[in-house]
């Protein structure tokens, strides 16, 4: 089901997050898409709340660190690109700083995008920018896991 609402989007600048316990299980979907496909942890992994974080420990140095602070700018050229947010945040969450005490998550991710996708730019989807994206991610994959239970 997943794999079909994605194939519907023909745009050159697709970029998947699956930030939920098991997302790795969704990548073979990465490629089906022009884009790039990210997940939080393996197969057979669980994804984690820190409350000092207010989020995933994925999201966290994703989002939060690697992009909305510039953390992710590994080239210093005032740019963040998709994959430089991805590697960021896989380098922070294994291991976690610090004293806390989490089991190690792998993120993956699939680029099927050519060159760099820069995050700087605006996105041009209003829809999607008001809803958490840790929440859609969680509602698509409860549904998706559903339907395949079935």
């Amino acid at each position: 089901m997943f794999e079909s609402i994605l194939s519907q989007y023909e745009s050159p600048k697709m970029l998947v997050v699956i930030n939920s316990c098991k997302s790795g299980s969704m990548l073979h979907i990465g490629n089906s898409i022009n884009g790039i496909f990210m997940t939080a942890c393996a197969a057979d992994e669980l994804t984690y709340d820190v409350e000092n974080f207010q989020n995933t420990v994925f999201v966290e140095y994703f989002v939060d660190q690697g992009m909305s602070q510039g953390k992710a700018d590994s080239n210093e050229d005032g740019h963040i690109t998709a994959e430089e947010a991805f590697y960021y945040a896989e380098s922070k969450c294994n291991p976690l700083p610090g004293p806390i005490i989490i089991p190690r998550t792998h993120s993956q991710m699939i680029d099927n995008y050519e060159g760099n996708l820069d995050l700087s730019e605006p996105v041009h989807a209003p829809w999607f920018t008001s809803l958490p994206i840790a929440l859609l991610a969680t509602i698509v994959l409860l549904i998706f896991l559903r339907k395949n239970r079935r």
